[in-house]
């Protein structure tokens, strides 16, 4: 199991208040519609006067997008033909007791750029994700990775319309109460707030083929997925507005470190708003390794839990976690804004606040 106390990382660790640029690749992280916590401004850039950043700052994409060629890019008149959400999926390998398949899910917006979330599903016997439905009964599902969400925009290359990217980030998966995937959101932290004003394209975005009003996406190694007209949202938004509100998170959080480590307390600094016991499963999941057990348990048994400062937690959820390659246990409580962990391996068990570190 990763752990990621916060204690632990307090006596250890020192806090960087870097963040990794938004503008490559980035590690995978997590501030969802049905979480909230407390933001503040972005701090504007030197260059950018603040009505400019306002401006720019609620678009898809930013302002000016240079080619590789030097030109600057704008719409193409062809991208009319392919406006809308698109999906598909592929099986990647079916062998006795294991199950690999692709999903793509594609949306291309009418100001000329798209979003693209792929991921790998895995069906088999040693591993899964967990969800909880509407009627509060723990689910078990097939186990995420190779998940990638990219924004880019359409352009016009050797004479045919390809799709060339401009960010890109690799999240967790966030399930919902039916099970269906879309980026974690949760909790997102390590961003700084992307380049509304400019962006440069170095390569082109090739797995996805465009012809005559139709869409594939060519997976190199095991064929081409053809991308029909879907209803599925988990593609809507843009990268840039994303890492713009992951970004308020990962300011708030080097705050609240770097707070803790002067003696000054911060424990409710960063309140989380779970709409249901669901929303607090994924939260922890992305600390969890994919073999590793779930239960839930019934919060009024933890009535009676108090942190190490000897404040009472009033438990309104609880999920218990078991390491079983290493034979040990850990549960999670929530009291309506702070979450709490607690090993089992001690008695009593000591509660500490559980936070993701920037």
């Amino acid at each position: 199991m990763k752990k990621l106390l916060f204690g632990l990382f307090l006596a250890t660790s020192v806090v960087s208040l870097t963040a990794c640029s938004s503008s490559n690749t980035s590690t995978k992280t997590d501030t969802s519609k049905s979480t909230e916590i407390s933001k503040e401004n972005i701090s504007k850039s030197p260059q950018t006067s603040d009505s400019q950043k306002k401006d720019n700052a609620d678009e898809n994409i930013p302002q000016t997008i240079t080619l590789s060629d030097g030109n600057i890019w704008k719409k193409d008149e062809e991208v009319s033909k392919y406006v809308g959400t698109f999906s598909g999926e592929a099986v990647l390998s079916d062998q006795p007791g294991i199950k690999m398949s692709l999903t793509v899910n594609l949306t291309i917006k009418d100001d000329g750029s798209y979003n693209l979330f792929t991921y790998t599903g895995t069906k088999d016997t040693n591993s899964a994700n967990y969800y909880i439905n509407s009627e509060n009964k723990l689910q078990k599902t097939v186990s995420f990775s190779d998940i990638k969400y990219t924004t880019g925009v359409i352009t016009r290359q050797y004479g045919n319309i390809s799709a060339s990217s401009l960010i890109s980030t690799m999240p967790y998966i966030f399930l919902d109460q039916s099970g269906n995937p879309s980026v974690q959101e949760n909790y997102v932290s390590g961003y700084d707030s992307p380049n509304f004003e400019s962006a440069r394209i170095d390569a082109t975005q090739e797995e996805l083929l465009f012809s005559n009003g139709n869409i594939t996406y060519d997976t190199k190694t095991n064929g081409k997925i053809v991308l029909n007209k879907s209803s599925i949202t988990s593609s809507n938004e843009s990268l840039y507005q994303k890492e713009k509100k992951w970004s308020i998170e990962t300011q708030q959080r080097q705050k609240a470190q770097a707070s803790k480590l002067v003696g000054v307390n911060q424990d409710n600094s960063i309140t989380y708003k779970f709409s249901n016991q669901n929303d607090f499963l994924q939260f922890v999941q992305p600390n969890l390794d994919s073999s590793e057990n779930i239960e839930l348990l019934n919060p009024q048994d933890y009535s009676n839990a108090y942190t190490k400062d000897n404040k009472k937690i009033q438990t309104k959820y609880a999920i218990k976690v078991t390491d079983t390659v290493n034979s040990r246990s850990y549960i999670y409580l929530y009291d309506g804004n702070n979450v709490f962990q607690g090993d089992l391996s001690y008695n009593p068990v000591q509660w500490e606040l559980f936070m993701y570190t920037v």
